[in-house]
């Protein structure tokens, strides 16, 4: 057996160190690449979800504008359809926006950890944090508008089968504008009065049946009445010489006690007005009678029957 030198073990002893150096400097090197820091390599996978969650959002939304789509033309009056369509709008823009934010971000990750700022690291991964949590409301909105076109889609249904089984009742004006409305309803009773020169038919009152005031009061609730508002609107536009007279109702004790037929009269007249309908056109009638007038038995039950405004042609 070979006696070890002390030589050799100088030898030995300068290859261990060499070899502990050794490994320090690839520990080191290694350390200082980005894509082993598990900071850094949680923060891209961070973005990497966010570019997956935005284009699966994106798939949601397009499959909403679809559906919307498919709503046609008769969706359009919908209240609340304006608002729907512009969060819808707002929603795809972010999420299409949300690619070139991952590529900067990306970008700014990279740089951060090469320069090994470390306060720059903490700012871009917040960053990014932040980014996701974001993503999650959006998520939230996106569930939102696929319930939210639901009630569309079962308004304008029912329309459709309505019109089909021959309830609905539709016009369109020499303007292009397209009455829908009920068969029978004051839309498609005024429509045939403006076309009747028989002055007995001009002469009738018309009911405005879908047209409400806030609870015993004068002032319009016009939500609920918008619809045949702008109809009735879109007639006289469409009719320019038509002169329209209105009358407010109620019982005689109201009447007497308040004025408020009169008001009311005036209420749907100045609306009328808003919506760009000439002034001289419209007479709102100062005295109105309740129909149908109520005896002191069962009074409360007729009055719920009465009408609450209506019109007729006063002039072609």
């Amino acid at each position: 057996m070979r006696r070890v030198s002390r030589s050799d073990v100088v030898i030995v002893s300068l290859l261990v160190t060499a070899g502990a150096l050794s490994i320090q400097a690839c520990g080191r090197k290694k350390a200082a690449s980005p894509q082993a820091d598990p900071q850094y390599v949680a923060a891209s996978q961070a973005l990497q979800r966010l570019q997956a969650d935005a284009r699966k959002l994106q798939g949601e939304t397009a499959a909403i504008r679809k559906r919307l789509e498919q709503l046609g033309a008769a969706a359009d009056d919908l209240p609340g359809l304006a608002a729907f369509r512009s969060n819808l709008f707002a929603t795809e823009e972010v999420l299409g926006g949300v690619a070139g934010t991952s590529d900067w971000l990306s970008s700014q990750l990279d740089a951060a950890f090469a320069s090994g700022d470390r306060q720059q690291v903490a700012k871009v991964t917040a960053t990014i944090a932040s980014s996701t949590d974001e993503m999650k409301k959006f998520e939230a909105s996106v569930v939102a508008l696929s319930h939210d076109v639901i009630p569309f889609e079962r308004s304008v249904a029912q329309f459709r089968a309505l019109a089909a089984a021959g309830v609905f009742f539709t016009r369109v004006l020499p303007t292009g504008y397209e009455v829908r409305a009920a068969n029978d309803g004051l839309e498609q009773r005024l429509l045939d009065a403006v076309s009747d020169r028989n002055n007995a038919a001009r002469a009738s009152w018309l009911v405005f049946d879908r047209v409400w005031f806030a609870g015993d009061g004068a002032g319009l609730d016009v939500g609920p009445s918008s619809e045949q508002l702008e109809n009735v609107a879109a007639i006289l536009k469409a009719y320019p010489t038509v002169e329209l007279e209105i009358a407010g109702y109620d019982d005689a004790a109201a009447r007497t006690a308040t004025g408020l037929a009169p008001a009311r009269a005036a209420a749907v007249k100045n609306h009328f007005v808003s919506m760009g309908v000439a002034e001289p056109r419209l007479k709102a009638a100062g005295n109105s009678r309740p129909q149908p007038r109520c005896p002191a038995k069962g009074a409360e039950e007729c009055r719920k029957k009465q009408p609450r405004i209506a019109a007729r042609v006063a002039a072609l």
